[in-house]
Formats: C-alpha cells, structure tokens, sequence
C-alpha cells in the first residue's frame, strides 16, 4: 500500500460508492444520526442496530428530545439491544450537548461526552462533518493487518494500537492532498472489513477486494494468519435464585428496578432477588444465559399467591405490579424470556 496510496484509495473510494450498503444513517448522515448509529453499532451487528435504530429514531427525533428523556424511556426502546450503558451514556451525552448548545465539532468536544471514545469521535467527524479525522474499529483493525501484515505478538499491545491508529492517520491526510472526501474513504475502510475483509478466512472475498494488488497478506498466503486472534478472557460464573410472582386473577407479576449498583442492568426492571427458595413455591424455572464475560445460571421460583411478596422477598418496598401479558417497563432479554417461558409453563 505505501508505493501506491494514490491508485489504492481511489480504488478504495470508487469501489464504496458502488458497493456501499443501503443503511438508515446513511441516508441523511446528520450529526445526531450518525452519533446515535455509532452508539449502536459498538459491539453490535448492523443487523440488530438498523430496527433498533429507527424506532429510537421515532421516539426521540432529536438531541432535544433525548434530553428531555427519562432514564425509563430511554431504557424501554434500547430494550434487547443490550449494553445497557450504551444508552445512559447516549441520554447523559444529549443533555451535554444540549447544555452547551449544540454538537461539538472538534476531537477534543467529542472526547468530552459520556460513551465516545478516539474511535467514534473520529467517526462523527468525518462522516457528519467531512473533517479528516482518522478512526480504527474492529473492521477497519483487521483490513490494516491483513494490508500491512501488522503482527500483535511482536509489537505488544501498545505498539500495536499505534501502529495501527499511525496508518489511519497517515492515509486520511492523504485523502485531503487527494480531494477525497474523508467521509466516503472511512465509511469504505468499514464497509470493507464488514462485507469483504472478513473475520473468518475461508469467507474473506479478496478477487473483489479493491485492495488486494497492495495486500501483504494476500500476497504472502498469510491472509488466515492476521490479525492474531486476542486470548479470550475466561467467563465469569454468576448463580442467581429470583422470585416471580404471579396474580393470576389480574393478570400482573411482581417487577422491581435495580439499583444503581446493579452494574450492567441497571435501569432494568427485573424478578426480586432472593438468597434462600420459598419453601414450596408453585413451579420452578430455570435458564442460561451470557451478558459480556458473564454466565448467569438464574433460577425462578414462581409464587401465585400475589400476598406472598412481602414475606419471601427483602426489598419489596422497591417494586411494584406490572401487566404479565403486556408489560410495559424495561427489561433485558434474558427477563422477558424467563416471563414467558414461566407464563407458558403456567399454562400448560
């Protein structure tokens, strides 16, 4: 890549505005849009975040609306998308921007508000405001480690990073000498990792890929080789016994809002949490499931005597009845599916 930028990022750019996917957030990339999409898209497919996006969209059509919010309605449209501190962040951020009076168009601004890192700082900046700005993501960390043959392993992590962030840098300023618009070069940087550079090897579609004439990797049959996959961090186990308690005759359960120690479902309604099982509850349930590095084996003893929450759980005071068919607060995917994994059980 380093003999021939030129050909290579016009190559890069014309490739995208043929190829480049149909995507809400590109279709009027206006700060509050891309913000919002970028928040999204951390750690998450596009895929999942494009419903997701536009009824977020719906309900909050601005950064005024979303700082106006409240934690719950912020929480009841994010609901299933996970990441919970994604969208705290994002309410936090708006009323930040709103407070000094509108979105900030420097790195530094950027870097200031809850939940933006050098990444989507970069990323804002140069799709809503054309600047160039350098950004590496997950896709962008890939195709420069193929591209360059930058190996992890030998440079340890920092050098790593650096080096990759100094590539970014140094072929966004050539953009500018080129009169590209930086906007359409790091969208096709993503855009390739995303649909051609990716993950797994035996799918990586290099006879198509605009930049496989200066591909190192390709070149050196090495393509499976980068980048070096990360060790994985051992899960932590997590056990938990809750209460589900049913008033049948009204067709409502028992729900309480964690508290703010309730780290990644906090804002979450959820079942009570107990350290001893009800003596004879009515049904038991039981499901698995992983919230980042956590395994969480929940346990759910169902109680249908709507009288019994006050003696079988110890923060009933924080609680409050909701609507068992319809359900109207937030909660987290794992909740819904023990209520309706329980409902089904019940009525069977």
């Amino acid at each position: 890549m380093s003999r021939r930028p030129f050909t290579d990022l016009i190559a890069l750019r014309d490739w995208f505005q043929r190829q480049k996917r149909i995507l809400p957030w590109r279709e009027d990339p206006s700060p509050y849009r891309v913000w919002v999409s970028e928040i999204m898209l951390q750690q998450t497919q596009v895929v999942t975040v494009v419903p997701y996006f536009d009824r977020f969209l719906k309900a909050f059509p601005t950064v005024e609306s979303l700082a106006r919010s409240t934690d719950e309605d912020v929480m009841r449209e994010w609901q299933g998308l996970g990441y919970y501190s994604r969208a705290r962040n994002l309410r936090a951020a708006a009323q930040a921007i709103v407070a000094q009076g509108g979105f900030p168009n420097t790195r530094d601004g950027w870097e200031s508000l809850k939940g933006v890192g050098p990444y989507t700082a970069g990323a804002i900046l140069s799709i809503a405001f054309h600047q160039p700005e350098a950004l590496v993501d997950g896709n962008v960390e890939r195709v420069f480690a193929r591209l360059f043959r930058i190996s992890r392993s030998e440079l340890g992590d920092t050098e790593y990073k650096k080096t990759l962030w100094g590539h970014a840098e140094r072929l966004i300023a050539e953009t500018a000498r080129l009169k590209i618009d930086p906007s359409i070069v790091n969208q096709a940087w993503m855009e390739i990792g995303a649909t051609v550079c990716v993950p797994a090897a035996s799918q990586v579609k290099c006879g198509i890929c605009p930049l496989s004439p200066s591909c190192s990797a390709r070149k050196n049959e090495q393509v499976a080789v980068y980048p070096e996959k990360k060790k994985r961090l051992e899960k932590i186990q997590v056990e938990e016994q809750v209460l589900v308690v049913f008033d049948r005759k009204r067709d409502r359960v028992w729900m309480e809002k964690p508290d703010a120690q309730a780290k990644w479902r906090n804002g979450l309604w959820d079942f009570p949490k107990i350290s001893q099982a009800p003596r004879t509850p009515d049904h038991e349930v039981q499901i698995q499931y992983v919230v980042t590095r956590h395994q969480v084996k929940r346990r759910a003893f169902v109680l249908l005597n709507a009288e019994s929450i006050a003696k079988n759980s110890p923060s009933h005071e924080n609680g409050e009845w909701v609507s068992a068919s319809s359900p109207e607060r937030p909660m987290g995917a794992p909740v819904r599916k023990l209520l309706a994994l329980v409902q089904e059980q019940m009525n069977a």
